[in-house]
């Protein structure tokens, strides 16, 4: 009996060591064109796949993500994802084009300067590859990247046990 409870004591101390050091990677992928809109959401603790959402069909007469999510559940989440969320990687080609090469020379400016100060504040966190272009001729938005963050799970844990008091 006292070696059960020897070993139960080990494997507890074992299970909050590693939740201590354990991180979270979510892995966001998307393609948006006009004939395909797809976002895939994975998430990975270990290499192993705990959480993989395909979010192709939003849009198509299928509920809004937006409707579910409620202005205070995104309070309690912007100090977390500030304070603990490391961009391990963040890839991107876009195409724009408004079909007005004046709108479009704007567009783009606009975009491009937002591009460019993203990729500098985060150059030294993660991989860093945005590629954006104009098409002046016709009315397009293109887009296909990925992006991956990671978090630790312990940090993970204390953020949900703050958010479901606060929530009652």
């Amino acid at each position: 009996m006292l070696i059960i409870g020897f070993i139960i004591i080990i494997f507890l101390l074992i299970t909050f060591v590693l939740l201590g050091v354990l991180r979270i990677y979510t892995s966001i992928q998307w393609t948006y064109t006009e004939e395909k809109q797809q976002v895939i959401i994975i998430m990975r603790i270990l290499g192993f796949t705990i959480f993989k959402k395909d979010l192709s069909q939003v849009g198509n007469g299928a509920p809004s993500l937006t409707k579910d999510i409620k202005l205070s559940d995104l309070k309690h989440l912007r100090h977390f994802v500030i304070d603990n969320v490391r961009l391990e990687l963040l890839r991107t080609k876009t195409v724009v084009g408004t079909g007005e090469p004046d709108m479009t020379a704007i567009l783009y400016g606009l975009l491009q300067s937002a591009v460019s100060v993203i990729s500098a504040r985060l150059q030294d966190k993660g991989v860093i590859d945005c590629q954006l272009s104009a098409n002046f001729e016709e009315a397009v938005i293109q887009s296909r990247g990925q992006c991956m963050i990671s978090w630790k799970l312990r940090k993970t844990m204390r953020v949900w046990k703050n958010w479901k008091t606060k929530g009652e």
